[in-house]
């Protein structure tokens, strides 16, 4: 039997009244509550100056009138916002005040791996950690080249299972004059690197960026300092990426790559 829309919020709404009495004044607290003709301030959150970022739950009038237990940054929801010019240091202190293990992910910036929020590096609860790192590009939300980064960064670390999350799974790529599948590539670069010391940092510059609903393109000159083996060598690529959306996800689905300079 379908439902419709209207019939699902009113079931739901019965459903709210039926758990127990303690939601009844609630409820009815937020029927009587009327809104300003005029509406509400728009609360704008406070700048952040540098120093500490501390996550810590605290309670907010989200709603005026009525508080919430939140977890917010610096006691601001929505958290501080972050002013940095291109070419600046952003640098700060992260500390977590809250009870579980905590990590904070910049969407859209270029950071390095180590401080770009990936959940193995979270802090435990009453620790904290630094950032800095420099602003190397022009504002913008760049989540698709943000998939491109990750793509690599599971390269880097070795880490099939990502790697994967972020291709399509008839990924194809056109690497050294060849045609790789996924396989191909999680072979030549995971299975049989077994290298102790490996260590791979990747160094993007993107060129340009073309996205419609469902498809994008990126072109990038990459830079790769990998460390194998007790030898360290620099590699430069231009590279063109084509990406589709899964899900309300991006993901690569063709990579061609084009061998600058090896040293």
């Amino acid at each position: 039997m379908k439902t419709s829309r209207r019939m699902f919020i009113h079931q739901t709404a019965s459903a709210t009244v039926l758990v127990g009495a303690g939601l009844m004044p609630t409820r009815r607290v937020l029927a009587s509550h009327v809104i300003p003709v005029s509406g509400y301030p728009l609360t704008l959150p406070p700048e952040f100056l540098g120093g500490t970022l501390e996550a810590k739950p605290v309670t907010k009038e989200i709603w005026p009138g009525f508080p919430a237990s939140v977890l917010a940054l610096n006691g601001s929801v929505p958290g501080p916002t972050i002013r940095v010019k291109k070419g600046e240091i952003f640098k700060a202190r992260l500390q977590n005040s809250l009870t579980e293990p905590l990590v904070m992910h910049w969407h859209g910036i270029l950071a390095p791996s180590k401080m770009d929020g990936n959940p193995r590096d979270a802090v435990a609860a009453g620790g904290a950690y630094e950032v800095e790192f420099p602003i190397n590009q022009r504002a913008g939300t760049y989540t698709i080249q943000q998939t491109v980064i990750k793509f690599f960064d599971a390269l880097s670390n070795r880490d099939s299972v990502s790697l994967k999350n972020y291709s399509t799974a008839d990924i194809t790529l056109y690497e050294y004059g060849q045609i790789w599948t996924i396989d191909t590539l999680i072979l030549k670069a995971i299975t049989l690197n077994q290298s102790a010391d490996f260590k791979r940092t990747n160094t993007f510059e993107f060129i340009n960026t073309t996205t419609d609903k469902t498809t994008g393109w990126v072109t990038y000159n990459l830079q790769s300092v990998i460390l194998k083996d007790d030898k360290e060598s620099t590699v430069q690529w231009l590279e063109t990426v084509v990406l589709v959306r899964e899900r309300k996800q991006w993901k690569v689905k063709h990579l061609h790559s084009t061998l600058i300079k090896r040293s």
